[in-house]
C-alpha cells in the first residue's frame, strides 16, 4: 500500500482510513490514506513525533514525543497537548519505544507501559 521509511500503521474505528508514520525531511510526520484509494496518501500533521498511538475516535488521533502527547484530529489540527511527565509522573522514563492506548469506553483513561525510573 505504502513504501519509503513508514511505521505504526493504524486501521481507523470505521476503517475507512488509515494513519501511519512517516519519516520526511528527517523526521516522522503523521499521514494518512483513505482505505478505498491507497494510492493517495497525504501528510495530515508535519511537526515531527515519535510514536503514533493510535485512533481515539473516529476523528482523533494520539501521537507522542519525547515530551508530549498530542491529540490530533483528522484536519491536522492539535486538539490538545498534555506533558508526558504529567502522565507519566516521576515513576517512570519516558522513552521511544512507550506504548499509550487509549480505553474505548472513556477516552478520559490511558494504558501506559513505560519503564520505571532508575532507582524506582
Amino acid at each position: 500500500m505504502v513504501h519509503g521509511s513508514v511505521r505504526q500503521p493504524f486501521w481507523s474505528l470505521d476503517d475507512a482510513r488509515v494513519a501511519y508514520l512517516n519519516n520526511q525531511d528527517q523526521k516522522w510526520q503523521l499521514w494518512m490514506f483513505p482505505a478505498s484509494t491507497p494510492e493517495t496518501p497525504a501528510p495530515l500533521y508535519t511537526g515531527s513525533i515519535s510514536a503514533l498511538q493510535g485512533w481515539v475516535d473516529t476523528h482523533i488521533l494520539l501521537t507522542t514525543d519525547l515530551q508530549n502527547a498530542y491529540w490530533i484530529a483528522d484536519d491536522g489540527k492539535v486538539t490538545q497537548t498534555v506533558s508526558l511527565r504529567d502522565i507519566y509522573g516521576p515513576t517512570f522514563e519516558v522513552r521511544e519505544s512507550d506504548t499509550i492506548r487509549v480505553n474505548p469506553g472513556n477516552p478520559d483513561l490511558l494504558l501506559v507501559s513505560a519503564n520505571y525510573a532508575a532507582g524506582r
